[in-house]
C-alpha cells in the first residue's frame, strides 16, 4: 500500500505590499546606518585635525632652539623624549585617526541606497479638474 506523504510547507513570500514594506524598512535602515557613519567619519576627521595640530605643537616643543646653552636639564629632557619616542607618539595618534576616518568613509560609501528627491509638484485640490501645479507662485 503506498504511503501518502504530506508535502512540506513552504513559507509563502507574502504579498507585494508586505514585500514593499520590507524593502522600505531596509532602505530606511541603510539610510540611518549611512547617516551614523557619516557623522562618525566627520567626528573622526575633526579629531584627526586636532591631533595633527597637536603633533605640530609637539614638534615645536621638541626643539632645543631658544634654550640657553647652559640649560642642561631642559636639553636632557628633550633628548630623553626623542630617545623614548614620546615625541612621535602624538604624530602616530594623528595618523591612526586619519586612517580610521578613511575606513569609516569607505564603509559609508559601500552602503547602497536609493536617492529620493522631493519635488515641488502636486495636485491642486481647489480645482475640480485636479490641475497639476508647481509649488511655486504662478508667473504674472
Amino acid at each position: 500500500m503506498p504511503v501518502c506523504r504530506a508535502r512540506p510547507k513552504r513559507d509563502a513570500p507574502g504579498s507585494y505590499t508586505a514585500g514593499r514594506a520590507e524593502a522600505d524598512r531596509e532602505e530606511d535602515s541603510a539610510q540611518q546606518r549611512r547617516e551614523i557613519l557619516k557623522e562618525k567619519s566627520a567626528r573622526l576627521k575633526k579629531q584627526a585635525v586636532r591631533a595633527r595640530e597637536g603633533a605640530g605643537r609637539s614638534g615645536r616643543k621638541a626643539t632645543k632652539r631658544g634654550l640657553s646653552p647652559r640649560d642642561h636639564d631642559a636639553r636632557a629632557k628633550i633628548d630623553q623624549a626623542r630617545i623614548t619616542g614620546r615625541d612621535a607618539a602624538v604624530a602616530r595618534r594623528a595618523v591612526q585617526l586619519e586612517k580610521r576616518a578613511a575606513r569609516e568613509g569607505e564603509s559609508r560609501d559601500r552602503i547602497a541606497f536609493r536617492k529620493e528627491y522631493t519635488l515641488a509638484f502636486g495636485w491642486r485640490a481647489s480645482d475640480p479638474g485636479g490641475t497639476l501645479c508647481s509649488g511655486f507662485p504662478p508667473e504674472a
